[in-house]
């Protein structure tokens, strides 16, 4: 494509590690030399987070001076605030595919460990995302996490939800947690809570880090330690008033940092500088 069209070629990257390390041997160490083969021919690359530039840099062999970070945004109409509603229970819900790798299990055990340690509470857990074929079973195993501490009735999964449904389900969040068990690169489902006002509690890993500390949207606790979430969880059940302020360092920050128009503007300015350099006079 380079040579055919004699124009620069920049590749996103965005978390195509989790697939090449999932491929099995020898395909996978193949799979990686190929693409370390072809770097030489990209003449930029655009990483999502800081994160995935340092991650990626290491595990493509990139030269460090042929990338530039450019944060993923969202488009914010429709993304209104969510009511106050102090009355009803509280609900932690879960945004994201149905899939071992994000966690959903960490979560209803923490779930369960935030209920023994306020049994009187009225709250519930609620989940929305893409379940594959594949994964059906795994959702049966959290259903019984959840089934064995008695809690089973404070469990909703809305399945896949179109945008105004995931509107609605954000909206009606006090706080949304995707324990992810892998240095998640994107975080989007974070950047969509928060634009409803949603405060977050993460793990200290990959792109969570960066973006509930830009934001000061959320809490960030110990990796895999259902322990931590449910702390955090208690936390914010017992002081609304944090969880209210989070919720609005969210909302006005994930605005600041994360819109689809900063992204575009980013995007642009790194396209300009390929093909300027690309214009430069050999030296």
């Amino acid at each position: 494509l380079r040579r055919e069209v004699k124009r620069p070629v920049v590749c996103t990257l965005q978390g195509e590690e989790l697939f090449i390390e999932g491929l099995v041997e020898p395909y996978r160490t193949e799979a990686l030399e190929r693409i370390r083969s072809q770097v030489a021919h990209v003449d930029h690359f655009i990483p999502v987070s800081q994160y995935c530039s340092d991650f990626m840099t290491r595990y493509l062999r990139l030269p460090k001076d042929k990338s530039s970070v450019v944060p993923l945004g969202i488009n914010m109409q429709g993304y209104d605030r969510r009511p106050p509603a102090p009355e009803r229970e509280f609900r932690i819900g879960y945004f994201a595919r149905i899939a071992p790798e994000k966690g959903l299990h960490v979560l209803a055990d923490a779930y369960v460990r935030f209920r023994h340690r306020i049994p009187d509470s009225r709250a519930r857990l609620e989940a929305a995302g893409y379940a594959s074929p594949a994964h059906v079973r795994y959702l049966d195993q959290v259903k019984r996490i959840l089934k064995q501490a008695d809690l089973e009735k404070e469990f909703t999964y809305h399945g896949v939800v179109d945008r105004e449904g995931k509107l609605g389900f954000l909206r009606n969040l006090d706080l949304l947690s995707v324990p992810a068990t892998y240095d998640e690169p994107k975080g989007m489902f974070l950047l969509e809570a928060m634009a409803c006002g949603v405060p977050v509690v993460q793990p200290r890993r990959g792109a969570f880090v960066e973006i509930v500390e830009k934001t000061g949207g959320g809490l960030l606790v110990a990796p895999d330690d259902p322990d931590a979430l449910a702390n955090a969880f208690v936390d914010l059940y017992k002081d609304r008033s944090v969880t209210e302020a989070l919720g609005n360092k969210g909302f006005q920050n994930v605005r600041t940092h994360y819109s689809v128009e900063l992204s575009a503007e980013r995007l642009l300015q790194v396209y300009e500088s390929v093909l300027s350099e690309r214009r430069a006079p050999a030296t």
